[in-house]
């Protein structure tokens, strides 16, 4: 079986090419195939817009183990309050 892996991988030279450079990216999988499809098909700008638009994490989702620190951190700002 594993020689049948080696010569499959072999006659592969794009795949083992990807995951290589797929290997260095310092992103999630996903976002690294993105990139590297971009740079490939010479579309880098989208790839990079969409890369950037799928690793952004919304500032405004809060995790639930945080959520009573954030609803104090709030109250300070709360304008009815501060009258």
């Amino acid at each position: 079986m594993r020689e049948s892996r080696e010569l499959w991988i072999n006659s592969c030279p794009l795949i083992v090419f990807a995951g290589t450079h797929l290997a260095t990216l310092p992103v999630d999988p996903k976002v690294g195939k993105i990139l590297l499809m971009g740079a490939l098909f010479q579309c880098l700008a989208p790839a990079l817009t969409m890369a950037a638009a799928i690793a952004y994490r919304d500032p405004f989702v809060c995790p639930d183990e945080l959520r009573d620190e954030a609803l104090e951190a709030h109250k300070k700002f709360d304008h009815d309050q501060n009258r």
